[in-house]
């Protein structure tokens, strides 16, 4: 999924291709790190707002919690968080 440039390399806000959510977020990190294996998972930030976010977070060493989703504060007690008002 990336942002859509018009003609002139306008960003347009268009989205292409399919959001990616929950499990679909895991399969990415997993695919980007597959890109560059001199990266290492521990060496990563991630950043969730809710629960779905959590195949991701996992995949990370440093996992950051948006906000206050309690199941996803829950899975991960240890997580940074960070109030969104």
């Amino acid at each position: 999924m990336h942002p859509s440039r018009g003609a002139r390399g306008i960003l347009s806000g268009r989205i292409v291709g399919s959001p990616v959510i929950a499990e679909g977020k895991r399969a990415a990190v997993q695919a980007m790190l597959r890109r560059y294996p001199h990266i290492r998972p521990a060496n990563c930030q991630g950043y969730g707002d809710h629960v779905s976010d959590l195949p991701m977070l996992a995949q990370v060493g440093h996992a950051t919690v948006m906000g206050g989703d309690a199941q996803l504060l829950a899975a991960l007690p240890g997580a940074r968080t960070i109030p969104v008002h």
